[in-house]
C-alpha cells in the first residue's frame, strides 16, 4: 500500500507540474500576442497620425493664401501650428521606449515559444514577425524624428522670414 501511495503522490506531482507548464506556455503565448498586437496597433496609428499631421500645414497654407491676413497674424498662426506639430512628434517619440519595451518582451516570449515549439512554420513566422516589427519601429522612429526636424526648421525659417512658409512647398 505504501508503494502505491508513493506512486500516486508522484503521479499527482507530475500532473501538477505539467499543468503549471501548460499554464506558463499559455501565459507566454498570450503575452506574446498581446505585445505584438500593441506594437502593430501603435505603428498603424502612427502612420495615420503622421500622414494626417503632414497634411495640416498644406491645408493651412491654402487657407492663408486665399485669405488676406496681416503678417503678424500669419506668423502667430504658423508658430502655433508648428509648435503644435512639434509637440505632437515629440509625444510620439516619447511613446517609443514603451513600444520598444513591448517589442522586446514579445521577442523574449517569442524565443521561448520557438525553443519549445515543434512547428517549424510557427518558428519562422514568429522570427519574421519580430524582425519585421523591429524594422518598422526603427523606420517609424526615423520618420517621426525627420518630421520633427522639418517642423523645427520650417518654424524657425518662418519666424525669420514670414514669407518662407507661403513660398515653400512643405
Amino acid at each position: 500500500m505504501t508503494s502505491l501511495e508513493l506512486l500516486s503522490e508522484e503521479v499527482t506531482s507530475l500532473m501538477e507540474e505539467k499543468n503549471k507548464s501548460i499554464k506558463r506556455a499559455r501565459t507566454v503565448r498570450s503575452d506574446y500576442n498581446t505585445c505584438i498586437d500593441a506594437v502593430q496597433k501603435w505603428l498603424q496609428e502612427v502612420e495615420v497620425k503622421v500622414q494626417d499631421r503632414i497634411a495640416e500645414p498644406k491645408q493651412l497654407k491654402e487657407v492663408i493664401l486665399v485669405s488676406e491676413i496681416s503678417v503678424d497674424k500669419f506668423c502667430l498662426q504658423i508658430a502655433y501650428r508648428f509648435t503644435s506639430l512639434f509637440c505632437f512628434f515629440q509625444q510620439l517619440l516619447s511613446e517609443m521606449p514603451l513600444i520598444s519595451e513591448k517589442l522586446e518582451k514579445a521577442s523574449q516570449n517569442g524565443q521561448i515559444i520557438i525553443a519549445n515549439s515543434k512547428n517549424d512554420a510557427e518558428k519562422q513566422l514568429i522570427s519574421k514577425t519580430i524582425e519585421s516589427l523591429r524594422q518598422e519601429l526603427s523606420e517609424a522612429g526615423l520618420l517621426i524624428e525627420d518630421r520633427k526636424v522639418q517642423v523645427t526648421y520650417s518654424l524657425g525659417k518662418t519666424l525669420i522670414d514670414p514669407y518662407y512658409f507661403r513660398d515653400s512647398f512643405f
